[in-house]
This record gives structure tokens, C-alpha cells and sequence, in this order.
């Protein structure tokens, strides 16, 4: 699964991966997945989905895989974060648990994903998602919070004063036939926000493209738009400086570049990029992309061919899980 997504990754042009991991083998998985990032040169973060769902011992052992990950690669090109499901199936001891184990690491959790969460989280605690969780102190610095559809006034209030991020899922939500986060408020009110996919499919440009739509229509007005997604454009670098991982475009650092086959026919510059980037660049393909110093897409193609015997054995493999 790993390899499939780091080949699809790059193709797309995307080199940083932010990763919310379940299956059904705890034990180093998260080390594995970072060897297949480590070989095809991309970075980014790894977390191990905990939840109550699956039986105490399976809870310990997420827990464990988490805190051992994150210790194993602080500082390196892959790192790690601790990884909730959702407040729904996560009961007071153990997030009172994860808290105690998890020293200061950045939290990865859904909130709010559906109306459920939010819902059961005041009939049973009365409290809002995030207020719930920032009572175990579990809104930590450069965490992401996924989705955040249905949150109340309290716990936006309380994500204004912390620095963290803010990931939407558009696709995803609308899939699943979800609401879907309003963005332009949460930019407004000053909360770091960009946006992912949620496992959707490999293409930030795609998951930019439906944001800014969607904003549009969420809030009918055919205005919004621009300052959103230079919002949510610019907030994908703070996302990576915030765990020091180079960016790639400034002199002096090894290169992390996407060049993409777009060809403009009108005027292209500073004032108009933005409308170039969402009309023009997010429909165009990655051609080439380079990362320390290594040609990771070369005219279209994957340069580095791995894991040969997996790719040639997926339908077997799947068919057996």
C-alpha cells in the first residue's frame, strides 16, 4: 500500500506526505512504511491510528507503535505524530492514557467528520471535541486536526489561540455525504488551514481546486476564492517548516521542486497567479520532479522502480487480505 501511494505521490507531484495509518499489524509498522518513504526520497509524517474499537491490547499496542516511532525519528525526514481515530471511540482513560505516554508529540486526529462526533461528544461529556480534548492536553503544538466540519463556537475559539493546523477533506466528505468545514471562517479567524484528501487519491492540486469551489458555494458568494487558497497554498510550507523539514525553493537547500506541463496563453504573473494556479495548473500534469538533489519524475516517468515483486503481485496480495 505504501509503495502504491509513494509512486502515485510522486507522480502527482507531491513529495511531503502527512499519513494517518490503521491495519491490522501493529508491531514496526510504522518503521516499515518509512523505509518505502526513505527509498523513493519522500518525506513527511507517520501516525498510528488508536482507538477503542478494536479491544484494549490492540489500543496498547497502537499506542506503543506511536510513542516508539515518534522518539525513533525525531528530527529525521520522516517523523512521527500520534494518531487518534475521533473523540467517538476514544473513552476519558484512554485519552487520559495517550496523554500520559505521548510526551509533547503533535497530535493527527478526525474531528468533527460527521455530525455523530460532536454530538455524542456533548451528550456524553458536555463538552466540544476540542474543548474535550484540550482537557487531557491533547491540542499541542503543529497538530492536525482532520476535517472539522461540525465544530462548536468554544472550539474554535480555543483553536484561534493554539498553533495548529487545520486539515480539510473535501473529497472525502462528500463521499461519504458529510458536511464539509467552511475554510473561509476558519481563515478569517486566523486558524492555520489547508487541506488534504483523507486517502481520496494522491492529487493535493485536485483537493486545492475542490476547496476553493466549494467555498464558494458554502458560503454563496461567488467572490471568495482567492485569498482562501493563497491561505491554504501557503500554509502547506508552514505545515512542513513547522516539523523542519526543508522547503525546497530557497537558495542553499537541497531542491524539492514539481514542474508541471501548464502553458499559459494569457498574461502570467504575480497578480494573476493565483487564477492561473486554480483554473490552469491544478488541471495540468506533473511532468518533473526533483528532491535532494535526485530526479524522482522524469518526463512523466517514476524514476526509481521498486518493490518489483509487490507491484507484480498486488492482485494476488489483495485478494488475500
Amino acid at each position: 500500500s505504501t509503495a502504491i501511494a509513494m509512486k502515485d505521490a510522486i507522480s502527482h507531484g507531491v513529495t511531503t506526505v502527512f499519513d494517518h495509518h490503521i491495519s491490522g499489524y501493529t508491531e514496526n509498522a510504522l518503521t516499515d512504511m518509512a523505509e518505502v518513504f526513505d527509498a523513493y526520497g519522500v518525506s513527511g509524517t507517520l501516525a498510528f491510528e488508536i482507538s477503542d474499537r478494536n479491544g484494549k491490547e490492540f489500543f496498547q499496542k497502537s499506542l506503543d507503535e506511536n510513542v516508539r516511532f515518534a522518539k525513533a525519528q525525531k528530527g529525521k525526514s520522516v517523523q512521527g505524530m500520534i494518531g487518534l481515530h475521533a473523540s467517538f471511540t476514544l473513552s476519558d482513560e484512554s485519552l487520559q492514557k495517550i496523554a500520559d505516554a505521548s510526551e509533547n508529540f503533535p497530535i493527527h486526529v478526525h474531528v468533527a467528520e460527521g455530525e455523530i462526533d460532536g454530538v455524542q461528544c456533548m451528550e456524553k461529556y458536555g463538552k466540544g471535541l476540542i474543548e474535550r480534548f484540550d482537557s487531557f492536553g491533547l491540542v499541542r503544538n503543529n497538530s492536525l486536526y482532520i476535517h472539522c466540519s461540525n465544530l462548536t463556537e468554544k472550539d474554535v475559539e480555543i483553536l484561534k489561540k493554539r498553533d495548529i493546523f487545520i486539515a480539510q477533506a473535501v473529497d472525502s466528505n462528500m463521499n461519504n455525504g458529510l458536511n464539509v468545514g467552511n475554510i473561509s471562517k476558519f481563515i478569517s479567524e486566523g486558524i492555520k488551514t489547508t487541506v488534504g484528501t483523507d486517502g481520496m487519491h494522491p492529487s493535493t492540486m485536485k483537493a486545492l481546486k475542490n476547496s476553493n469551489i466549494l467555498t464558494k458555494y458554502l458560503n454563496k458568494n461567488c467572490d471568495l476564492g482567492y485569498p482562501e487558497m493563497n491561505a491554504l497554498f501557503l500554509n502547506n510550507y508552514k505545515l512542513k517548516k513547522a516539523f523542519g523539514l526543508p522547503l525546497g525553493i530557497v537558495e542553499g537547500e537541497t531542491a524539492d521542486i514539481a514542474i508541471f506541463d501548464y502553458e499559459p496563453t494569457t498574461p502570467f504573473n504575480t497578480d494573476q497567479f493565483l487564477g492561473h494556479f486554480i483554473f490552469g495548473i491544478t488541471e495540468s500534469r506533473c511532468q518533473y520532479v526533483i528532491k535532494n538533489n535526485e530526479i524522482l519524475l522524469d518526463d512523466y516517468h517514476v524514476t526509481k522502480d521498486l518493490y518489483k515483486d509487490l507491484f507484480e503481485r498486488s492482485w494476488e496480495i489483495s485478494e488475500a487480505m
